[in-house]
């Protein structure tokens, strides 16, 4: 484009070659439920979640939540997937929902007969079948949740499987909030992946 005016604040352009981008979101989509990070850790997984194509962030208030986000902070928050999609090329915004409590997120996933996954310490199960199952499905949204750093209740687990949630532990080590959602989203897009090409 070619710059005809300009001021402090406008500025007026004629064009003069346009390139188009396909962008095309994953489908379906992946939508991460997580529990708040402290500090500039929510911050940094509001950018990588945009960065690998997530749709939409749910924050989840669980029983040994250490952070609770004002609404006046997920606007803030907005703001950097902003920043972060002309940062990566992607032209459509990660959506941050209201905060949520576990209860209330479980409820409305059986309303809206939804399935995901729910990042799990105990590494003794083997989901591999029901994840080929879910992946399979085609689902319109898939649903990972991830619990704080204190880990879920055994409560909030057995809430979450008989909502129909699947457990899955990923790698040898336990692994951050904001890790293990990275982590558990990258795993299910490579996994989704490689179901279709087989």
């Amino acid at each position: 484009a070619v710059i005809q005016q300009k001021s402090r604040k406008t500025a007026t352009v004629t064009w003069d070659q346009t390139q188009s981008r396909t962008d095309t979101p994953y489908a379906p989509a992946y939508v991460l439920a997580t529990a708040v990070p402290k500090g500039d850790r929510f911050r940094w997984l509001i950018e990588k979640s945009t960065e690998l194509g997530i749709a939409t962030i749910i924050p989840l208030s669980s029983e040994r939540s250490v952070v609770s986000p004002r609404e006046t902070k997920l606007d803030k928050l907005r703001s950097y997937s902003l920043e972060a999609c002309k940062q990566s090329g992607r032209n459509h915004v990660l959506e941050v929902e209201p905060l949520m409590t576990w209860s209330e997120f479980c409820q409305q996933m059986v309303k809206h007969q939804e399935r995901g996954i729910i990042g799990v310490v105990d590494s003794s199960f083997d989901s591999q079948d029901r994840l080929k199952e879910l992946l399979s499905s085609t689902p319109n949204r898939i649903l990972i949740a991830v619990g704080p750093e204190g880990g879920w209740t055994s409560e909030e687990l057995e809430l979450g499987y008989e909502s129909g949630l699947i457990p899955c532990h990923f790698g040898a080590h336990v692994l951050r909030t904001e890790t293990a959602g990275l982590a558990l989203a990258s795993y299910l897009q490579g996994y989704s992946n490689a179901l279709k090409q087989a």
